[in-house]
C-alpha cells in the first residue's frame, strides 16, 4: 500500500500582504511532527518545491510548507515591488505559521 500525502492550499498574512502556499502532511498526520519550510529563490516559484514536499511528508511523517514570496507565483508581475526585507518578512511569517500548525512539534 502507497503512503498518500494531504495537499492543502492556505494562505497568511504579511503586514498588509496575503501569501499564497500549501500544506503537505502525511495521511495519518500525529501530534508532534516535524516541520520543513520551503523558500524558492529569486523569480521562482512554490511549485519547484512540490515533488520534494510530497515526499518528504510522506517519508519523514513531516508537515510541509511552501509558499510563494512577494512578487513571485500569481503576484509575479509585481516582482519589482518588493525588497529582499520585505522578502525576510515573508519568510519569517511563512516560519511562525508553519510552527503554529497542530501537528508540528515546535522543538523539532
Amino acid at each position: 500500500m502507497s503512503k498518500v500525502t494531504n495537499v492543502q492550499s492556505v494562505s497568511f498574512p504579511v503586514g498588509r500582504r496575503q501569501l499564497m502556499g500549501r500544506i503537505f502532511s502525511p495521511s495519518s498526520p500525529r501530534g508532534g511532527s516535524r516541520g520543513a519550510l520551503f523558500v524558492h529563490g529569486q523569480r521562482s516559484s512554490q511549485k519547484g518545491y512540490e515533488s520534494r514536499a510530497r515526499w518528504i511528508s510522506t517519508e519523514l511523517d513531516a508537515i510541509c510548507l511552501t509558499f510563494n514570496l512577494s512578487g513571485h507565483g500569481d503576484d509575479a508581475d509585481n516582482y519589482d515591488r518588493y525588497s529582499v526585507y520585505d522578502h525576510l518578512e515573508d519568510v519569517i511569517a511563512a516560519f511562525d505559521y508553519l510552527v503554529r500548525h497542530e501537528d508540528v512539534d515546535r522543538a523539532r
